[in-house]
């Protein structure tokens, strides 16, 4: 998955300086593959920023992270549990049960949560873009996609969470 992101931010970067090089030049009509191109490359990079800014050190306990009461009822609605094994995960050995602790597995899905909720609000940041270049709908229409795309994310982490939260604790049990 790495490779794939770290791909697509060089194409997209080619492609937005290539089309905007054009425009520049005289082509107007390479201004929406341009924005396009520009768009595309800003999610994909913003998403990478993100995760390499965040930190590493968070609290499971914190309250941000325990399970809301109505959150079982909200996954079941949503059927999280029949998806969530369909999206990509970026770095899969992060949950590798077999060679990190559960309180590890844990404390990368309070990261993960996190930069997948900045993500879904910097997802909405081109949105402002769609008045400068007339073409607000494809702004408002990617920066949805990517918010619930995110947001689908996030719930992923929120839903496995408790599960191995559990099994933290029947360790600490047997301890």
């Amino acid at each position: 998955m790495r490779k794939f992101v770290y791909s697509v931010i060089l194409i997209f970067l080619l492609l937005t300086g290539l089309f905007s090089g054009y425009y520049l030049s005289g082509a107007e009509r390479m201004l929406l593959p341009a924005v396009v191109c520009g768009t595309i490359l800003y999610h994909a990079a913003m998403r990478l920023f993100i995760g390499g800014v965040t930190g590493h050190n968070f609290c499971t306990n914190s309250s941000w992270f325990q399970e809301k009461p109505f959150e079982k009822e909200l996954y079941k609605r949503l059927g999280v549990k029949k998806w969530k094994a369909k999206l990509p995960t970026y770095s899969p050995q992060t949950y590798a049960v077999s060679t990190l602790s559960p309180e590890t597995i844990a404390k990368t899905m309070c990261r993960n949560e996190v930069i997948h909720e900045l993500c879904a609000l910097f997802s909405l940041l081109p949105i402002v873009l769609g008045f400068s270049f007339g073409a607000w709908w494809f702004f408002v229409s990617t920066a949805v996609l990517g918010f619930f795309a995110d947001l689908s994310f996030a719930a992923i982490q929120r839903y496995n969470r408790p599960r191995i939260l559990r099994l933290v604790r029947r360790q600490q049990k047997h301890k």
